[in-house]
């Protein structure tokens, strides 16, 4: 619920989920990929970036690099999300259950460096199945823009 909540359903923060790094391509295994500890700092000093010399403006200021960065990846908006053909990170995820799932069982208790936020919610199938539901649901345009501006 503070993960996913707002209008735009994320808070738009870093968070380690435990996620186990596996091969998402036969090119490649995501074995070492620290998140956002790394790629805030590259991000910060990056010519091609919203706030390089190059970019064309900030969106808003990056935060400091923390240690809770570790292994932390920022959280996606669930507007719109239940098209994708993949889900998590680097899209090792099929489908909204295999997601739901993840986050019913706590996650995979390791994972990307760093410590993992995540415990088990120990949902029933019903409850997993309309969470599923829930977030198919989000599809569509969104709310009219009035109603992101602050009162």
């Amino acid at each position: 619920m503070s993960c996913h909540s707002g209008p735009h359903l994320t808070d738009g923060s870093f968070h380690n989920v435990g996620l186990r790094p596996s091969t998402v391509a036969t090119a490649f295994t995501d074995t070492n990929d620290r998140g956002a500890a790394l790629g805030l700092a590259a991000a910060a000093t990056d010519p091609l970036g919203a706030a390089g010399v190059y970019g064309d403006g900030a969106r808003g200021p990056l935060p400091a690099v923390v240690p809770a960065h570790e292994g932390a990846f920022k959280t996606p908006t669930l507007r719109c999300i239940a098209e994708q053909p993949s889900f998590m990170h680097t899209g090792q995820m099929r489908s909204l259950a295999e997601v739901i799932g993840f986050f019913d069982r706590g996650g995979d208790g390791v994972g990307y460096p760093g410590t993992s936020e995540l415990s088990s919610l120990d949902l029933g199938a019903r409850e997993q199945a309309d969470l599923v539901a829930f977030v198919a649901a989000l599809q569509g345009a969104g709310p009219p823009p009035a109603l992101l501006a602050q009162p």
